[in-house]
């Protein structure tokens, strides 16, 4: 538990460059979450974008 409160209090303390350096160093996988969002977050666009064009073409949203 000493261990996190001093995490934390790095954190609080750092500028930008220094939390980022703190995320990636103590959270290994944290780049491959944010780029798991990124690519969440983009086909979740380009879904709606598409739904949109669908619907100005008078698509009454059936699929079959």
């Amino acid at each position: 538990m000493r261990d996190e409160a001093n995490i934390v209090e790095l954190y609080a303390g750092a500028d930008v460059s220094g939390r980022i350096g703190i995320l990636i160093r103590f959270y290994p996988n944290f780049m491959r979450l944010v780029e798991g969002y990124e690519q969440s977050l983009s086909f979740i666009i380009k879904e709606e974008k598409a739904r949109k064009h669908r619907q100005a073409k008078g698509d009454l949203g059936i699929r079959v």
